[in-house]
């Protein structure tokens, strides 16, 4: 992609194939790796690829069944900073007048009453520090962001956002348009899609890194993306992965649930019990 450009790119019926952006301005580009070291706290977060193939390769030869890492083990290398959905308990065939929490499921040794509604990943809880440092640190990524989409992608700014004016309570979303938040660090992802999705995903790779192109498998389009640039994309149904790469790699993912159409529709089967309220 040449440096300042928008590039939305359709299918023939029209829908979106793949929308890249490149006009990031420097003022918050220049500052992503900083801001992301900073977050987790580390200077050594983001290793230079060379080593990981060097440790790869050390790990082969001994027989090692996962990556030898060397310094100090990265916390995890993908963190996913998520509102979900799914494996909730619903209010199918359930008493109308009898308040949830008085219910139990027939035929269970237990009924999770933690997950009638929508729930922030285990990650959010457990890595609170590192999910705030986060927010704060690219606030005005994010924002930017936002307003990006909302300019150059009206129809589908509108479709995402309504999912973020749906969560309980209407905390909002800090990566909105999207509920979640995911954290890649040093990592090149295998071909795959995220069925769970709700249709769409945003990656921003961020670095000092050669390479690592982005890839659409049905559409044949490999699309190079550097430190601040980023894809929307259908990632629910199309096979994608990054190529391997030069130097330090980390990527964002922005996403939403899929299963948050069903809280749309039905509030998880609970909308029509006479305590529930929104």
């Amino acid at each position: 992609m040449f440096p300042r450009q928008v590039l939305d790119i359709l299918n023939a019926d029209g829908t979106l194939m793949a929308f890249i952006c490149t006009t990031l301005p420097d003022c918050i580009c220049n500052t992503l790796e900083a801001n992301l070291l900073a977050a987790f706290g580390k200077s050594n977060m983001l290793i230079d690829r060379k080593m990981f193939k060097e440790d790869e390769m050390a790990a082969s030869e001994a027989g090692a069944s996962g990556m030898v890492m060397k310094g100090d083990v990265l916390p995890f290398h993908c963190a996913h900073f998520t509102w979900y959905n799914r494996y909730t308990t619903p209010g199918d065939n359930a008493p109308t007048d009898v308040h949830p929490h008085n219910l139990r499921v027939a035929r269970a040794s237990c009924t999770n009453y933690s997950q009638f509604l929508p729930y922030p990943s285990r990650e959010m809880v457990e890595h609170a520090d590192l999910y705030r440092g986060m927010i704060a640190n690219f606030g005005d990524l994010f924002e930017w962001i936002k307003n990006m989409i909302c300019q150059c992608l009206p129809e589908e700014y509108e479709f995402l956002i309504q999912y973020v004016d749906l969560l309980p309570g209407k905390p909002g979303s800090p990566v909105a348009s999207f509920l979640s938040l995911v954290v890649n660090v040093n990592v090149c992802t295998l071909a795959h899609r995220d069925g769970k999705d709700l249709i769409y995903c945003l990656v921003l790779p961020l670095g000092d890194f050669k390479c690592g192109e982005l890839v659409l498998k049905e559409q044949g389009l490999v699309v190079g993306l550097y430190s601040g640039d980023f894809m929307v994309f259908l990632s629910r149904d199309t096979t994608h992965f990054n190529l391997d790469y030069e130097g330090r790699r980390a990527s964002l993912v922005l996403h939403t649930d899929g299963e948050f159409a069903n809280w749309k529709e039905t509030r998880n089967h609970w909308r029509n019990n006479v305590h529930f309220s929104g």
